[in-house]
């Protein structure tokens, strides 16, 4: 299987040129398979990238009113800034820049992420997203999560890095259903690869002196560094936005 060694942004611009012809006008989103831990009240920055015709942008940068999880209203999405870029073939790409505010515990699904701008709401699939709420973490004063990438190649194994105080010890790493037991500090957890990319941020505990403790991760894009060709087809068919509100 080749691999293009070529960030994710450049990757999924290239879509363009595959976008079957009838849908050529349609934006879309890049979908992921997602796991995100966080704690209640805590915000989580993140990013989605819509992708559309340079000449048919389906709204304008200063037009977004609001973002939200239709199926998860507990998970607020916060909009910190609209960027537009332009690639070539004629398509151009927003980034929406965003914080994840958790309001209330508990897990929830997500498969749509809905824009709403002054006179339109679209509705874009964004994949399998799941999040799982718990308390507020304490103070990082046992581990060190934030030393793990942020990107990887490789969309069906999640990299980590924690480091550990004295005395401290690694009870388990939750990823999604799968929570593995007494894992290493350091290495590479087994992910399901269903969609090209997968976004993980994990829950972790941690023991020391006899007592346990939960935190939560920074997340990584796995998948984002190196694409396989045969993935292309499978993105660009993505489904495009569904107008649900004029």
């Amino acid at each position: 299987m080749r691999k293009l060694a070529v960030p994710l942004l450049v990757v999924l611009l290239l879509l363009g040129g595959c976008t079957a012809e009838g849908d050529a006008e349609l934006s879309f989103a890049a979908q992921m398979q997602a796991f995100v831990a966080m704690g209640e009240g805590e915000r989580a920055p993140f990013a989605f990238t819509i992708y559309f015709k340079s000449d048919a942008p389906p709204f304008k940068t200063d037009e977004v009113h609001t973002l939200s999880f239709p199926n998860a209203p507990d998970v607020a999405v916060e909009l910190t800034d609209v960027t537009r870029d332009e690639t070539k073939d004629g398509y151009a790409f927003y980034v929406l820049s965003i914080d994840l505010c958790a309001r209330a515990q508990g897990v929830f699904s997500e498969d749509t992420l809905r824009v709403t701008t002054g006179e339109t709401t679209l509705d874009y699939p964004i994949g399998a997203w799941r999040f799982d709420v718990g308390a507020s973490a304490p103070e990082l004063e046992r581990v060190d999560l934030w030393q793990s990438p942020a990107a990887s190649s490789k969309a069906d194994a999640f990299p980590y890095d924690y480091k550990l105080a004295e005395g401290a010890r690694l009870v388990n790493i939750q990823i999604g259903e799968e929570i593995f037991e007494s894992p290493s500090e350091a290495g590479d957890l087994p992910l399901l690869d269903d969609l090209p990319l997968s976004y993980v941020r994990t829950k972790v505990t941690v023991e020391q002196s006899g007592r346990e403790y939960d935190y939560y991760g920074k997340g990584c894009l796995c998948g984002a560094l190196d694409i396989a060709e045969e993935a292309f087809a499978e993105m660009a068919a993505y489904p495009a936005a569904v107008v649900t509100a004029q």
